[in-house]
């Protein structure tokens, strides 16, 4: 059997296990206290409770486009990342996992600690990848609400966004990080 021949959906349902398990074990292992635990269930929280409010307003009739450079609007999206379906998705974040296993093994030898913006950053991945995780296993997709105007190629929700601002923090961090001079660790 071939990992292209697996559904998507298990694919994509694995593929969260696996994230949400390894940015776990970087937060066990490297995080400085508990705080993360704090931001995980606040993302978890308000992307279901934002979610439960806009099927109830969906489901009354009461979404309409707002005249602003945002709008809630209800979108089932079936699709993977960004709308799209990988059929290789689960050799993708297997990839990404061996790899992240990899780089805490490094890590554990250089006796790293995460900064408080990096601690961030893992917690909305996780807390982001729990919430998506949810929906994929508990309704078969994902609701996406949060549509920032017709020249947006996407719909969001809570979840998506916690995912996109700790990409955009690991980003700047990297940026800065490759910016200062060379110091051993």
């Amino acid at each position: 059997m071939s990992f292209s021949s697996i559904p998507l959906m298990v694919q994509a349902i694995i593929s969260a296990i696996l994230i949400i398990a390894v940015m776990v074990l970087f937060l066990l292992r490297f995080a400085r206290g508990k705080l993360w635990v704090g931001v995980i269930v606040a993302v978890v929280l308000l992307d279901q409770a934002a979610k439960f409010v806009v099927v109830d307003m969906f489901r009354e009739g009461r979404l309409e486009p707002a005249q602003s450079w945002w709008s809630l609007v209800y979108f089932e999206n079936r699709m993977l990342g960004f709308g799209e379906s990988d059929p290789l998705l689960l050799v993708s974040a297997l990839g990404c996992f061996v790899a992240l296993i990899v780089l805490l093994l490094r890590l554990e030898k250089r006796n790293y600690r995460m900064g408080w913006a990096t601690q961030l950053a893992a917690a909305l991945i996780v807390g982001g990848c729990l919430g998506i995780l949810i929906d994929r296993a508990g309704r078969g997709y994902v609701i996406d609400f949060i549509d920032f105007g017709p020249r947006s190629q996407y719909v969001y929700n809570i979840a998506d966004l916690a995912v996109i601002t700790a990409a955009v923090i690991l980003l700047a961090l990297s940026l800065i990080h490759i910016s200062e001079p060379t110091r051993p660790y």
